[in-house]
């Protein structure tokens, strides 16, 4: 900013007396400058990598540059990719995202957070306002409640923490009254519910077909099935996810592919596992084993 003050400096007349050939003298100026410099904006690269809610989340650089004018605050724009893993089109929540700093959650001012469709990507911005100076150290973009399965994205030194999802190579084939299931994969990933802190997500996918001859088929269900966990509980089968099997009407030799099922379990997840077939009609059940 440039401020410019004009002076004007009276000058006596000549001396000289009685002569008429005196010049009276003139009026001169002078001109003085201030400069206040302006902050330069400040500008981080973070390029660290968390999983939130369905969506794989680059976050790229920082930048802050302070408001000016005697305020003693100024703007944080955290600039990302957002890449959607869901079926469906998804938009990242807004109240899902806070910034800490020195322990102190703050949440966006301004979030420019797009709708992004299924295997997309596309760029967001959240805008943060903070008091200057701005220091990356000790500030965490923290995507969750303190009640979910937080990732969290130091901005200055310091590894994301996140969990990231496993694809998981399992398979298995078992035939419980005429009801064949095979076992052919299935994801480990967080949940990222309110109050489940700690609690991840096994969505086992299976091919089911009714291979018996009544006419009337036989009824396919999530709750047929669950597992028994490494710490030694058990988890029945829920439809969590937009595509899971919630229950179908199996027609004799029709059949069913990809179907998911979804089960709650505890951290961290790893271990062997028992999957457990029951059919409804007979209450007969069948087994498969595999490891995480």
């Amino acid at each position: 900013m440039l401020v410019t003050t004009m002076l004007a400096l009276g000058v006596g007349a000549g001396c000289g007396g009685d002569d008429d050939n005196d010049t009276p003298a003139t009026a001169k100026s002078a001109t003085t400058s201030t400069t206040v410099a302006e902050a330069e904006p400040k500008t981080i690269q973070v390029d660290k990598t968390v999983w939130w809610a369905g969506f794989t989340i680059e976050v790229q650089e920082a930048g802050f540059e302070a408001t000016g004018g005697g305020s003693e605050g100024g703007t944080l724009t955290v600039e990302g990719l957002y890449e959607n893993r869901q079926p469906d089109n998804a938009v990242l929540s807004q109240s899902d995202v806070s910034l800490e700093v020195k322990g102190e959650a703050i949440t966006p001012q301004l979030a420019d957070l797009p709708s992004v469709p299924p295997d997309g990507t596309a760029r967001g911005s959240l805008e943060f306002f903070l008091e200057d100076p701005f220091d990356p150290a000790g500030t965490v973009l923290v995507f969750g409640t303190p009640d979910t399965n937080q990732s969290r994205v130091p901005l200055g030194e310091g590894d994301a923490e996140t969990f990231e999802p496993v694809e998981l190579d399992v398979t298995g084939t078992v035939t419980v009254s005429d009801i064949k299931v095979d076992l052919t994969g299935g994801t480990l990933e967080a949940s990222y519910e309110p109050n489940k802190e700690g609690t991840l997500i096994l969505r086992l996918i299976v091919d089911m077909v009714y291979q018996g001859d009544s006419a009337g088929g036989a009824l396919l269900g999530a709750t047929q099935f669950s597992v028994a966990t490494p710490d030694g509980t058990d988890a029945v089968g829920q439809a969590l996810a937009a595509d899971d099997l919630v229950a179908e009407a199996a027609a004799p030799n029709v059949p069913f592919e990809g179907l998911g099922i979804s089960f709650e379990v505890d951290e961290p997840g790893t271990g062997d596992y028992v999957l457990t077939y029951t059919a409804d009609a007979t209450d007969e059940s069948g087994q498969i084993d595999f490891t995480v």
